[in-house]
């Protein structure tokens, strides 16, 4: 994934082709979800600020899922919270 000319842009193209290159088979579908998402204004260009918050949000988000589910696990009679006992 190249910016060559230092917009902050790079070409879903590009973008596409740095999936291939590093040995992720990318679906179409799934690129074409990605792409939407990264380019809303189907301008057929990916903005790096904002592939870099939606690489962060989706960390955040599965450590946070990574944690309500061992919260879970630890509620062991349901009740919505844990004692220290059950930790």
């Amino acid at each position: 994934m190249r910016d060559q000319q230092k917009t902050g842009l790079v070409s879903c193209h590009d973008f596409l082709t740095s999936f291939e290159l590093s040995g992720m088979n990318v679906l179409p579908r799934e690129f074409e979800e990605l792409q939407s998402e990264l380019d809303p204004q189907k301008s057929g260009r990916i903005n790096y600020e904002t592939f870099l918050t939606s690489v962060f949000m989706t960390q955040m988000f599965l450590k946070e899922l990574n944690l309500t589910n061992v919260l879970r696990q630890m509620d062991t009679d349901n009740k919505g919270g844990i004692t220290i006992r059950q930790m």
